[in-house]
């Protein structure tokens, strides 16, 4: 069987499809196809994704095309994925995470002060970088190598990126640039953060199969954990709301960041991933108020 793999056409999801592309085509008798896609977000880089629709801009196509069998699956980076997928879809596989971290990019020898503009267009960071550095922040879109052109145009003092876009672009040890490290008790990534998702129609079932070959369970818990933090905690795109989980030997440990009128972060652990995330979800309303 041929499988159809619809993904974005940017550099970086062509370089994530590919990582399932070979899991599939190691770990299965399947050889695959890649159907490059553009999204809304990717054709209206003018606007901010408050004004057409969130994290969904990044998925509405491909789900179509997954939907009407255009495509047999999906890859997306997990963290772009709406709350709330299609009816008849399912996320059937996950990659092994990569490194969760957020990342200060600036360049080769500067520092941040009061007066710096970091570019960022996650509300999350906005909050997470003042109340580190007390600066300021810029709204800022496109990809990874489009930002970091606008940082080396002097738009920006500095850009916050995800360390495993970074990482899977080769592009983490570049001379003319800083890298400040966050890490992730500190400033939260977003949930999902470093996770390739494989998303499918849930009635076919050889296709599910398939996916169940290449699916890192450890992962697969962390996903399900915080996808159903932010689902309890009804929140979306524009939501200023991080989450991050790692299983122990015996338990799973989560942290959030959110911010209501003040910055709250808080953790806990638990064994039942969706368990955990509701419980975690509902002391954090109880604490702002909105329980």
């Amino acid at each position: 069987m041929k499988i159809r793999i619809g993904t974005r056409k940017s550099k970086l999801a062509l370089i994530q499809t590919n990582i399932i592309k070979d899991l599939i085509e190691k770990n299965t008798n399947h050889q695959c196809e890649i159907v490059e896609m553009s999204t809304l977000g990717d054709d209206r880089r003018d606007l901010k994704l408050t004004e057409f629709g969130g994290k969904g801009a990044f998925v509405d196509t491909i789900e179509k095309a997954l939907l009407d069998k255009s495509i047999d699956i999906a890859v997306h980076s997990a963290k772009d994925l709406p709350v709330q997928l299609e009816q008849g879809l399912e996320i059937g596989a996950v990659a092994k995470r990569a490194n969760p971290q957020d990342v200060l990019v600036m360049a080769q020898g500067k520092t941040i002060s009061s007066n710096s503009v970091i570019g960022t267009g996650s509300i999350r960071r906005q909050l997470q970088i003042k109340a580190k550095y007390g600066c300021k922040c810029k709204d800022i879109r496109g990809n990874v190598p489009t930002r970091l052109k606008k940082l080396d145009d002097g738009e920006y003092d500095g850009i916050v990126l995800a360390r495993a876009g970074l990482d899977r672009l080769n592009m983490i040890d570049i001379d003319k640039y800083n890298y400040e490290f966050f890490e992730t008790s500190e400033f939260v990534p977003a949930p999902c953060q470093g996770i390739i998702a494989v998303e499918n129609r849930a009635d076919d079932g050889d296709i599910r199969d398939v996916l169940k070959a290449i699916n890192h369970m450890e992962t697969y818990v962390c996903f399900v954990a915080e996808r159903a933090f932010l689902k309890a905690m009804d929140s979306g795109c524009q939501t200023p709301l991080g989450a991050i989980s790692e299983i122990g030997e015996k338990s799973l440990k989560m942290e959030c960041f959110y911010y209501k009128d003040k910055i709250v972060k808080m953790s806990i652990e638990g064994e039942n991933p969706v368990l955990t995330a509701a419980v975690l979800a509902k002391k954090l309303k109880e604490v702002t108020n909105e329980g």
